[in-house]
């Protein structure tokens, strides 16, 4: 019985770290930062008639990539943009941004009167906490934070987005014809590799002779590198579904998948318009709700309640079907919905025991819903 993950590791400059840290790549583009504020006709009039704001915030975002990954970055820059309309906040992107850089473009954004910092990868986490201890009166927020913050002005964020990848892999096996289905990761550290065994739980509780091939690439940016190890899994392993939570290089792989005629899965964010013969479905993050909180405690002076805090926020939704609804059965629909129940409620593991062992205590917590 083929009953393990297969994990290869593909490096091209990167130090590998613990598990808990990250592969540090020398691919990312040089770090640009755009900052957008608000209009002061059509955006503060919507402002004030949905949520009165006490007072503009500055808020600046750091990326590993951008929103053309239709993934982990997307997700983050169409809430800050619905952010910045329905709260009257001034927003700065800061991409592709590289983790020997990071903490100079947070302590910049410290020194610029922002008053909210917020870092968007697993890879940022130790250098954004170091900053917040020399600035008290600016308010941070580590998104996909493996450790908790350790000064009252941060908030640490913990993806509960297993579950979307658990779903991914029901589907997965459901639709696999050679019985062996790729996880392509842009980094390897503690929570991406929570990532590929969830996906490889929610597959072999369909099937547990299907093969799981898990694939590092050690990189967020670099497309080509993501084409050669998707085809090179076409040719060699006979892999007909893949899913993809790699950052912009997942480009590449979606493009792969595309030339190779298998099927695909986002993450975070439809992907859909990449390659809308190819991409079945994407498990999806809700950042509006999450961001919209976050700016809420601030504006309102409720900060106090939740710094300091390391929150599980969970996300378990897939992305419409859409070109494949049809060759989707209802029956396996039916499935889909009832194991999203259960592994809301709680009922289903979203990780194996192993895996289990290593997942941090957080305090499980589910924003108000703002959107």
């Amino acid at each position: 019985m083929k009953n393990s993950l297969i994990i290869v590791l593909v490096v091209v400059v990167a130090v590998v770290a613990s598990l808990g840290g990250y592969l540090v790549s020398s691919q990312a583009p040089t770090a640009t930062t755009t900052a957008t504020t608000t209009a002061t006709t059509t955006a503060t009039a919507t402002a004030t008639t949905t949520t009165p704001a006490s007072r503009q915030l500055k808020l600046g975002l750091v990326l590993s990539g951008d929103e053309t990954d239709l993934g982990w970055d997307k997700a983050l820059v169409d809430a800050a943009e619905w952010a910045k309309v329905k709260y009257d906040v001034e927003v700065s992107y800061s991409n592709f941004v590289g983790y020997g850089d990071y903490p100079r473009v947070v302590r910049d954004y410290a020194l610029g009167g922002y008053d909210l910092v917020w870092t968007h990868s697993g890879g940022y986490v130790e250098g954004t906490y170091e900053v917040a201890q020399d600035f008290p009166d600016v308010n941070f927020v580590s998104f996909n934070s493996w450790m908790p913050p350790p000064t009252p002005n941060s908030i640490g964020i913990w993806m509960g987005n297993f579950g979307g990848d658990y779903l991914c892999g029901v589907l997965a096996a459901h639709m696999t014809e050679t019985g062996n289905v790729a996880y392509i990761e842009g980094e390897n550290y503690l929570a991406l590799y929570f990532d590929a065994r969830a996906f490889e739980l929610g597959v072999k509780s369909v099937n547990p002779d299907i093969t799981v091939h898990a694939t590092a690439l050690g990189t967020w940016v670099d497309t080509v590198l993501a084409h050669s190890v998707t085809t090179s899994l076409v040719q060699n392993n006979s892999v007909d579904i893949i899913a993809v939570n790699a950052g912009v290089a997942g480009r590449g792989a979606f493009s792969a998948a595309e030339e190779q005629g298998i099927l695909a899965m986002g993450s975070y964010a439809d992907a859909a318009a990449l390659a809308p013969n190819t991409v079945v479905t994407s498990f999806l993050m809700d950042l509006p709700d999450t961001m919209g909180w976050i700016v809420n405690t601030i504006q309102e002076d409720e900060w106090d309640q939740y710094g300091g805090k390391w929150l599980e926020i969970p996300y378990i939704d897939l992305a419409p079907f859409r070109a494949f609804d049809g060759q989707i059965s209802e029956a396996v629909k039916d499935e889909l919905e009832q194991v999203r129940q259960g592994l809301i409620d709680g009922e289903i593991p979203f990780l194996p025991p192993d895996a289990m062992e290593l997942y941090p205590t957080v305090d499980y917590f589910i924003p108000p819903e703002v959107s």
